[in-house]
């Protein structure tokens, strides 16, 4: 099935020149990505605005706020200090990216990587806090598996620093 989205000159127009208000369909395209996306508020804990489906997915800990306590960004976290930093980072460059380690339920490590912008209002105070979440423990495990390799072929090279003489027995004549 294929839906028409081509801008109607009678709908209402937002954002560029007529463009056409895409709303529903955007909405449908966030939670049929296969990246996580994320909109919090950029105070305290971060308390969540929106979120897709893959976010909840890969970080089901953000679903579990109520009406009472919503959820926050703060609970994607394993320890407050870390989310503290990561504030501090987003505050400082306006960007801010970790990885975060999450086990599986069949006992698997699973790395999610966080990258967030923060989104300042007109009188450039901080905003909303716009992140994005992707599984990344193909990659993390190829960069562990890279780096042992390095660590082994850097020890077996130590040998070829060495004098030939610590090696070798000294040479005895037999007369």
């Amino acid at each position: 099935q294929v839906r028409d989205i081509t801008p109607r000159a009678s709908g209402p127009a937002r954002g560029p020149a007529g463009a056409a208000d895409p709303g529903p369909i955007l909405v449908e395209l966030a939670d049929q990505a296969g990246l996580g996306l994320i909109r919090a508020r950029a105070l305290r804990q971060g308390a969540l605005l929106a979120i897709n489906r893959t976010a909840l997915d890969l970080l089901p800990a953000l679903g579990a706020g109520d009406a009472d306590a919503p959820a926050t960004l703060a609970q994607a976290f394993p320890h407050p200090s870390e989310f503290a930093d990561f504030l501090r980072r987003l505050e400082r460059d306006g960007v801010a990216r970790c990885r975060l380690h999450r086990p599986t339920p069949d006992g698997q490590d699973r790395t999610l990587t966080l990258e967030a912008r923060l989104v300042r209002d007109d009188a450039g105070a901080p905003r909303f806090i716009d992140a994005s979440v992707l599984e990344t423990t193909a990659e993390t495990r190829r960069e562990a598996d890279r780096d042992a390799l390095i660590d082994r072929l850097q020890a077996s090279l130590l040998y070829l620093h060495e004098p030939v003489e610590r090696f070798c027995h000294p040479v005895t004549a037999c007369a």
